[in-house]
């Protein structure tokens, strides 16, 4: 009975795991289907080639296509972009403000992105419309918040409920829900994908992969919760103040959307701290403004670089991609208990690995060009996934508790208006170099590790003791209820 009550309890705790889980499959199964779908309209209306031309990686025809789907690519990253830097700019003041509000803004990225699959699902049943339309897709956040704001609320979730040397086991257990629903989702794409059109008049079976990924965002956004203010000490605002009762959306926009408000996010930032916690704040800022300039590339080109380099059809690239991602996700899953519970590393010397691990990784990519190396770089590479769960976990203990919210929406806003340009020129770069050197991009990659190693080093041998004592001082604020 014990043992039962037990896992119930684990399950009840587990509930940010599972939207994550749920969530990242409806993203993840359409992901290389939106891409495919827009290299055929390519191929077949704007080049007039047939399929099997554009099927060959040699062909000219096949290069001329990657390279005009990369350039759509870089679009739908600067239009996805433009609006994670407009409205995450508003969303840490609202959370800072608003605690209670944590699902609704966790739920709104979602149903923008129900929407989106909702467009799609159009655009590939009037198949002749020209590829660029897909690019309305990304103005739907524009409305109702983006994938960061989501992923970001769903970091301060953590670091308001969880007890800080918990929030790194916390964080790699949500990004293993993410991992296990992006490799589910990665290869039932592409198993959907490969059977036969579900519809009469379809190419391919675009809108199979659609109906599946509508139906999983839906079940998402029902599986959100709210977090129980009460056990983790949380204000809840159960008495509206003078202002709110004289006019609430008076008192929302002053405290969310006023340039005041703005001003107190940004000087989260700039405001003087002692011993030195600034710096070590401004560098874990960093961290995470190089790690995005990394992954907005990889997840628009990366399915592009596996059909050159490595000759891939969308089923393979699912297929394998899918092999490969258990990998990383495995690590995730036991890693920090292995690492810092078993082996009593410190989150710092688990980040230095695994930006060592990264660069292995991008080296092997970038160089040796096979499906072999493919796997060989992921098993090199395979604790890099750690490195956003450390900086997050550092972040949560030198900021305090109501300043997470802002500190996640400035790293969100500085990261999106860095991905604009980055985005765009490691495009340029990508396709300047896809004939001759298709993996240069990921060896420039290996070199931007230097940065976050920097960091870390810094910190271990300089500023280790601020880390420390933050974890002392707030181990027994969390989780309790309040007095």
């Amino acid at each position: 009975m014990g043992k039962m009550k037990e896992l119930i309890a684990i399950a009840k705790d587990s509930h940010l795991e599972f939207f994550n889980l749920v969530f990242v499959f409806g993203l993840t199964i359409q992901s290389t289907v939106v891409t495919q779908m827009i290299e055929d309209k390519i191929c077949l209306n704007q080049y007039g080639f047939r399929l099997a031309d554009c099927a060959d990686e040699h062909s000219d025809a096949k290069i001329a296509v990657l390279r005009e789907a990369s350039t759509i690519s870089s679009y739908r990253s600067i239009l996805s972009g433009l609006p994670a830097i407009v409205t995450t700019l508003f969303v840490g003041p609202w959370i800072n403000n608003y605690p209670n509000h944590l699902k609704l803004i966790i739920v709104m990225p979602a149903i923008s992105s129900i929407l989106q699959v909702m467009f799609l699902t159009g655009n590939a049943i009037f198949f002749s419309l020209d590829p660029k339309t897909v690019l309305i897709v990304d103005l739907i956040p524009w409305i109702f918040g983006t994938i960061k704001g989501c992923f970001m609320a769903l970091q301060t979730y953590i670091v308001l409920t969880t007890q800080p040397d918990k929030q790194i086991l916390k964080f790699s257990m949500c990004d293993v829900a993410s991992y296990i629903g992006g490799i589910a989702g990665q290869y039932t794409g592409g198993a959907i994908f490969a059977q036969k059109p579900w519809f009469k008049n379809q190419v391919s079976n675009y809108l199979g992969v659609f109906i599946v990924s509508l139906i999983f965002k839906i079940s998402a956004k029902q599986a959100a919760k709210d977090p129980n203010h009460v056990n983790h000490g949380l204000p809840f605002r159960r008495h509206k103040s003078e202002e709110e009762k004289q006019s609430p959306v008076k008192e929302f926009v002053s405290k969310v959307f006023s340039f005041s408000a703005i001003c107190k996010l940004f000087q989260t930032l700039t405001k003087p701290r002692e011993s030195g916690k600034r710096g070590v704040l401004l560098f874990l800022v960093g961290i995470a403004v190089v790690r995005s300039v990394e992954y907005p590339f990889i997840r628009s080109n990366f399915y592009l670089f596996a059909q050159r380099a490595y000759g891939w059809s969308n089923y393979e690239y699912s297929k394998y991609s899918a092999i490969n991602d258990s990998i990383p996700a495995l690590m995730q899953l036991i890693g920090p208990r292995i690492f810092i519970q078993l082996l009593g590393m410190s989150d710092i010397s688990l980040g230095i690995l695994a930006c060592v691990s990264h660069a292995g990784e991008m080296i092997i990519r970038g160089i040796w060009l096979t499906t072999v190396a493919f796997f060989i770089s992921t098993v090199t590479g395979c604790t890099y996934t750690l490195i956003d769960a450390v900086t997050n976990s550092l972040l949560g203990k030198i900021v305090e508790r109501d300043e997470i919210g802002g500190t996640f929406s400035l790293i969100s806003v500085i990261s999106s208006a860095i991905a604009l340009f980055s985005d765009w020129s490691l495009t340029q770069i990508f396709n300047a170099t896809l004939h001759s050197d298709p993996g240069f991009c990921f060896q420039l990659f290996a070199g931007i590790t230097i940065i976050p190693i920097s960091v870390f080093l810094w910190i271990n041998y300089k500023r280790s003791h601020l880390i420390e004592a933050k974890s002392n001082e707030t181990n027994k604020d969390v989780n309790s209820p309040n007095k």
